[in-house]
């Protein structure tokens, strides 16, 4: 199938008069924004997505009926509201039977500013209706500030950050939730990316992890771990979700992919991991069981065949105590040799995740 590229998405929101814009990103890098739905896709120069996109934004008849339908899954990057136990899920003792995402959260109705030199800014305000951990509704602005942001591996006098070989393109997303009418439902803006197979999810860890099982489990040959790192593949042909408590990592994850023999692509998601804040998600099937930071998710195939890392900002409403929330994460884009990428891995990411990728991109990991 031939690969979706910046300019078939902006055609096709062109046809149905959905306003967008494009920010200019390091090293000749673009990132679309998307009126609707609040998306943020990123590509690099060539054109070339960086995350999954849905297959309708490469054909006109098929993205006509995506909209028609008021379909949601256009892949990028996009914020919802979590805990999904609570705002999506009408009975979590049938989970799958129940599930119904609101309209308001997804599309949703968003507004789109451009600032100039200073990116741009996606507003709403929302009302969810609460299920399963309280009842009653949430009342929500939602502010989303989205720019270029500088390579952290930038040359700082001597050069000696600089890896030679690679390319940069990132961008930082500023998310603040306010509470229009407080009350005791608690929230938390919940961060996504959609990702291509096939590669593998590399998070660095403070102890040896047993992921948390949402769904159906991961099987053995999909996750590795070590005391101090976590791997999961992603193919896009099974499904599992698994959670990561904030108390075993550091709020760095990323995600390793090779795009051909001699480039390959690391990106790596930054973001304010805070063991103080409530993390409120749950499984179905075990309440009270709370506290992961972060999410990753394998499709099956049936919505898409792509993979997704998530993860969540600090909470408000409830037991936080606190009506406004605002939290920062940055995406670091990284294309280039594998030798090459695997030092930046080790420079971000630390030895052993680097040492992991190394060996993926050589072959050596079955």
């Amino acid at each position: 199938m031939r690969a979706i590229g910046i300019d078939d998405v902006a055609a096709r929101l062109r046809e149905h008069d959905l306003a967008s814009l494009v920010l200019d990103l390091p090293s000749g890098g673009h990132l679309l924004v998307s009126q609707r739905g609040g998306r943020l896709m990123p590509f690099l120069p060539s054109g070339e997505s960086v995350l999954w996109l849905s297959a309708a934004l490469g054909d006109r008849a098929r993205f006509a009926a995506f909209v028609d339908r008021a379909d949601w899954n256009l892949g990028g990057e996009r914020i919802w509201i979590a805990p999904e136990i609570q705002f999506t899920i009408r009975d979590r003792r049938d989970f799958w039977g129940s599930y119904a995402l609101p309209a308001a959260m997804d599309p949703g109705a968003w507004n789109l500013e451009e600032l100039g030199d200073h990116g741009c800014v996606l507003r709403q305000e929302a009302e969810l209706p609460a299920h399963n951990l309280a009842s009653g509704s949430k009342r929500l602005a939602v502010e989303r500030h989205v720019r270029p942001a500088a390579d952290p591996l930038r040359a700082r006098g001597d050069g000696a950050d600089i890896v030679e070989g690679v390319t940069f393109h990132g961008y930082e997303h500023d998310v603040v939730l306010r509470d229009l009418e407080p009350n005791d439902i608690g929230c938390q803006a919940w961060n996504l990316i959609q990702l291509n197979p096939a590669g593998w999810v590399l998070l660095p860890t403070l102890s040896h992890v047993s992921p948390r099982k949402y769904f159906e489990p991961v099987r053995p040959e999909h996750r590795w771990s070590t005391p101090d790192a976590l791997e999961l593949s992603i193919t896009g042909a099974h499904r599992y979700k698994v959670g990561v408590d904030a108390r075993q990592h550091l709020g760095r994850v990323a995600y390793l992919r090779p795009l051909e023999a001699t480039r390959t692509c690391l990106i790596v998601r930054s973001f304010f991991n805070n063991p103080s804040s409530a993390y409120l998600e749950e499984p179905a099937d075990r309440p009270g069981v709370s506290g992961d930071s972060i999410h990753v998710y394998n499709d099956d195939g049936n919505a898409g065949g792509f993979g997704e890392i998530e993860c969540y900002g600090q909470a408000l409403g409830g037991a936080a105590g606190r009506t406004t929330a605002a939290d920062t994460t940055v995406l670091w884009i990284y294309v280039g040799p594998p030798a090459a990428i695997t030092e930046v891995a080790r420079r971000l990411l630390g030895e052993r995740v680097s040492q992991r990728a190394a060996a993926r991109l050589s072959g050596a990991v079955i």
